[in-house]
């Protein structure tokens, strides 16, 4: 069991892996609470699109499409599809147009910039 603990904390110290709580059972064994792949993880595996070559209008509506099937609920899906359809219409100035201003927006929002 040491060296599945060990490898675990590789991974989340790698940034492949993370989990919200660990606890010690009765027998010295670990369970990992909401242990599951991140995004790195998930691109590194081959399972999650990754952002290279994402800088056109085309590109990117095939990036929101891939990500359709890992919508956490159907509101969810719906919407990235409805996104993709409409991102895959914009030129490419108004895509990185578009782009900038959403970055700006959520620089601002999150970081207070």
């Amino acid at each position: 069991m040491v060296d599945v603990e060990y490898s675990i904390d590789t991974l989340v110290e790698a940034g492949y892996v993370s989990f919200d709580d660990r606890e010690p059972n009765a027998v010295g064994e670990t369970f990992w609470i909401g242990l599951a792949a991140t995004g790195q993880g998930l691109r590194t595996l081959g399972e999650w699109p990754t952002l290279a070559g994402v800088d056109d209008p085309t590109s990117f509506a095939a990036l929101l499409a891939a990500l359709h099937g890992k919508a956490a609920d159907p509101e969810q899906a719906r919407a990235l599809e409805t996104v993709s359809r409409q991102v895959g219409k914009l030129s490419l100035a108004a895509f990185r147009g578009a782009l900038v201003g959403a970055a700006t927006t959520l620089a601002r929002a999150r970081l207070g910039v």
